[in-house]
């Protein structure tokens, strides 16, 4: 039952933004009682919470699986970057909200963004070192990809190509990867 709230939530946060979304308009897209939906959520900010988390579960296990086989420390960087530019872009529902609420959503991006940045630059550098890339190194290179796929996601009008994952991969190997250590 959760999961179908969830959903419907997702539906109409996406169509219509979370302050113009209510309870009752989720109960009724749910097809529940709002009596029901209260004793699953109690309030709007609850919701919100539970889609943050199930999206942060799919978004790791997504980077997870991107990174499953790959062992080399240029190509972590290359399919870190790209994989999460393009899971980004394509995440309807934070475009949506970055289109139509963008002040709800936009510290949580930037200037306390810390534990988002933290996350995946934890799983980032995590994968940087099992290519065998010393700690302090993954961390800088991890906070890079993370910081870039950030800027990337809020600011489209670039120079580089970012529906396109062989440019995503050349300018991060570009960008960082040729660099000397």
């Amino acid at each position: 039952m959760q999961e179908r709230i969830l959903d419907a939530a997702w539906d109409l946060f996406s169509a219509q933004g979370v302050q113009a979304t209510t309870m009752s308009r989720i109960a009724d897209e749910t097809g529940i009682s709002r009596v029901w939906l209260y004793r699953q959520f109690p309030n709007r900010d609850a919701i919100v919470r539970a889609l943050v988390l199930r999206e942060t579960v799919r978004f790791v296990d997504g980077m997870n699986d991107a990174l499953a086989n790959v062992h080399d420390d240029g190509e972590v960087v290359e399919v870190a970057f790209a994989w999460g530019v393009r899971w980004c872009r394509e995440h309807e529902l934070l475009n949506a909200l970055l289109t139509r609420e963008p002040d709800s959503l936009l510290p949580d991006l930037t200037t306390a963004g810390r534990p988002v940045l933290t996350l995946g630059a934890r799983l980032v550098s995590r994968h940087l070192c099992e290519a065998g890339v010393d700690a302090e190194r993954a961390n800088l290179l991890a906070d890079w990809v993370v910081r870039m796929v950030m800027s990337h996601t809020l600011t489209r009008t670039v120079l580089v190509e970012l529906d396109d994952e062989p440019s995503l991969r050349a300018y991060a190997r570009a960008a960082l990867v040729s660099v000397p250590h």
